[in-house]
Protein backbone atom coordinates (compact mmCIF):
# COMPACT_ATOMS: atom_id res chain seq x y z
CA UNK A 1 0.00 0.00 0.00
CA UNK A 2 2.94 2.45 1.00
CA UNK A 3 4.20 1.56 -2.47
CA UNK A 4 0.94 3.02 -4.33
CA UNK A 5 1.08 5.67 -2.09
CA UNK A 6 4.45 7.04 -3.13
CA UNK A 7 3.73 6.49 -6.83
CA UNK A 8 1.10 8.53 -6.36
CA UNK A 9 2.92 11.31 -4.85
CA UNK A 10 5.82 11.27 -6.92
CA UNK A 11 2.99 11.30 -9.89
CA UNK A 12 2.21 14.40 -8.24
CA UNK A 13 5.01 15.92 -7.68
CA UNK A 14 5.92 15.89 -11.37
CA UNK A 15 2.91 17.80 -12.69
CA UNK A 16 4.46 20.82 -10.05
CA UNK A 17 7.50 20.37 -11.91
CA UNK A 18 5.70 20.48 -15.30
CA UNK A 19 3.43 22.98 -14.32
CA UNK A 20 6.65 25.45 -12.96
CA UNK A 21 8.86 24.61 -16.27
CA UNK A 22 5.49 25.97 -18.53
CA UNK A 23 5.68 28.87 -16.36
CA UNK A 24 9.21 29.89 -16.46
CA UNK A 25 9.58 29.01 -20.23
CA UNK A 26 5.93 31.12 -20.62
CA UNK A 27 7.63 33.54 -18.88
CA UNK A 28 10.57 33.73 -21.00
CA UNK A 29 8.62 33.89 -24.26
CA UNK A 30 6.52 36.97 -23.10
CA UNK A 31 9.48 38.60 -21.58
CA UNK A 32 11.34 38.06 -25.00
CA UNK A 33 8.63 39.36 -27.18
CA UNK A 34 7.70 42.64 -25.03
CA UNK A 35 10.53 43.61 -22.65
CA UNK A 36 13.32 42.94 -24.97
CA UNK A 37 15.12 45.95 -26.88
CA UNK A 38 15.48 47.07 -29.80
CA UNK A 39 17.24 45.54 -32.58
CA UNK A 40 20.23 47.13 -34.29
CA UNK A 41 20.24 47.23 -38.52
CA UNK A 42 22.30 48.73 -40.88
CA UNK A 43 20.66 51.12 -42.92
CA UNK A 44 21.99 53.10 -45.93
CA UNK A 45 21.04 56.39 -46.28
CA UNK A 46 21.88 59.05 -49.29
CA UNK A 47 25.11 56.93 -49.61
CA UNK A 48 25.95 56.80 -46.10
CA UNK A 49 25.66 53.49 -43.81
CA UNK A 50 24.33 53.86 -40.79
CA UNK A 51 23.80 50.95 -37.93
CA UNK A 52 20.53 52.20 -36.60
CA UNK A 53 17.89 50.66 -33.26
CA UNK A 54 14.85 49.57 -34.44
CA UNK A 55 11.53 50.34 -32.72
CA UNK A 56 8.94 48.18 -34.46
CA UNK A 57 6.36 47.60 -31.99
CA UNK A 58 4.79 50.22 -29.94
CA UNK A 59 6.16 49.81 -26.69
CA UNK A 60 9.45 50.13 -28.38
CA UNK A 61 8.05 53.32 -30.28
CA UNK A 62 6.46 54.90 -27.26
CA UNK A 63 10.21 54.84 -25.51
CA UNK A 64 12.55 55.56 -28.19
CA UNK A 65 15.61 57.62 -26.75
CA UNK A 66 13.18 58.12 -23.73
CA UNK A 67 15.94 58.56 -20.78
CA UNK A 68 19.13 57.15 -22.58
CA UNK A 69 22.41 59.61 -22.10
CA UNK A 70 23.29 59.58 -25.43
CA UNK A 71 22.53 57.14 -28.81
CA UNK A 72 25.85 54.82 -27.20
CA UNK A 73 27.61 52.65 -30.69
CA UNK A 74 24.03 53.41 -32.50
CA UNK A 75 23.75 56.34 -34.85
CA UNK A 76 20.11 56.69 -34.89
CA UNK A 77 16.81 54.71 -34.26
CA UNK A 78 14.22 54.03 -36.93
CA UNK A 79 10.72 53.99 -35.79
CA UNK A 80 8.70 51.64 -38.70
CA UNK A 81 5.14 51.81 -38.97
CA UNK A 82 2.88 49.12 -39.95
CA UNK A 83 0.75 52.02 -42.13
CA UNK A 84 1.60 55.34 -44.37
CA UNK A 85 0.29 57.83 -41.80
CA UNK A 86 1.20 61.48 -40.59
CA UNK A 87 3.29 60.01 -37.77
CA UNK A 88 4.08 62.39 -35.05
CA UNK A 89 7.30 62.18 -32.87
CA UNK A 90 8.14 63.91 -29.35
CA UNK A 91 11.07 64.44 -27.41
CA UNK A 92 9.87 62.50 -24.23
CA UNK A 93 12.38 62.56 -21.14
CA UNK A 94 15.22 63.24 -23.79
CA UNK A 95 18.47 64.11 -22.90
CA UNK A 96 20.25 65.15 -26.33
CA UNK A 97 18.89 66.83 -29.58
CA UNK A 98 17.95 65.05 -32.91
CA UNK A 99 17.23 65.59 -35.91
CA UNK A 100 14.23 63.68 -37.18
CA UNK A 101 13.80 62.40 -40.44
CA UNK A 102 10.03 60.93 -41.92
CA UNK A 103 10.58 57.79 -44.88
CA UNK A 104 8.26 56.75 -47.26
CA UNK A 105 8.74 53.83 -49.34
CA UNK A 106 12.44 54.30 -49.97
CA UNK A 107 12.83 58.03 -50.04
CA UNK A 108 13.09 61.03 -47.26
CA UNK A 109 9.85 63.27 -47.36
CA UNK A 110 10.82 65.89 -44.73
CA UNK A 111 13.24 66.98 -42.38
CA UNK A 112 13.27 68.85 -38.86
CA UNK A 113 17.15 69.08 -37.91
CA UNK A 114 17.62 70.06 -34.17
CA UNK A 115 15.04 69.30 -32.45
CA UNK A 116 15.16 69.60 -28.31
CA UNK A 117 14.77 67.60 -25.71
CA UNK A 118 11.73 68.72 -23.23
CA UNK A 119 12.61 66.17 -20.78
CA UNK A 120 11.02 68.32 -17.72
CA UNK A 121 7.63 69.39 -19.90
CA UNK A 122 4.36 66.86 -19.03
CA UNK A 123 3.28 64.51 -21.58
CA UNK A 124 0.50 67.40 -22.34
CA UNK A 125 3.18 70.22 -22.93
CA UNK A 126 5.26 67.55 -24.97
CA UNK A 127 5.10 69.44 -28.29
CA UNK A 128 4.36 67.00 -31.40
CA UNK A 129 6.56 66.82 -34.48
CA UNK A 130 5.06 66.39 -37.67
CA UNK A 131 6.32 65.49 -40.98
CA UNK A 132 4.94 67.27 -43.65
CA UNK A 133 4.33 64.45 -45.91
CA UNK A 134 2.96 60.76 -44.96
CA UNK A 135 5.44 58.44 -44.32
CA UNK A 136 5.72 54.94 -43.37
CA UNK A 137 8.81 55.14 -41.01
CA UNK A 138 10.65 57.75 -39.16
CA UNK A 139 14.82 58.23 -38.44
CA UNK A 140 15.71 59.96 -35.66
CA UNK A 141 19.91 60.82 -35.76
CA UNK A 142 22.30 63.16 -33.84
CA UNK A 143 21.24 66.91 -34.30
CA UNK A 144 23.56 67.97 -37.35
CA UNK A 145 23.55 64.90 -38.89
CA UNK A 146 21.36 65.83 -41.85
CA UNK A 147 23.43 69.24 -42.61
CA UNK A 148 26.75 67.82 -42.03
CA UNK A 149 25.61 65.21 -45.02
CA UNK A 150 23.44 67.60 -46.34
CA UNK A 151 20.75 65.44 -46.37
CA UNK A 152 17.78 66.48 -48.24
CA UNK A 153 13.87 65.67 -49.09
CA UNK A 154 14.12 63.43 -51.98
CA UNK A 155 17.39 61.13 -50.89
CA UNK A 156 16.91 57.32 -50.61
CA UNK A 157 17.72 55.07 -48.20
CA UNK A 158 17.01 51.73 -47.34
CA UNK A 159 17.60 49.06 -44.89
CA UNK A 160 20.84 46.96 -45.79
CA UNK A 161 20.92 44.02 -43.66
CA UNK A 162 20.06 42.92 -39.88
CA UNK A 163 23.25 43.38 -37.58
CA UNK A 164 21.42 42.15 -33.91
Amino acid sequence: MSFIFRSKKQSEFKKWQVVLLLIIVGSAVIFKIFFSGPRLVTINLAGTELKVLVADTPALRYQGWSDYKNMGKADGMLFIFSEVGQHAMVMRAMQFPLDIVWLNGKAVVDIAPGVEPEASKSEAELTPYFGRAPSTAVLELSAGFAKKNSLKVGDSWEIVKSVK
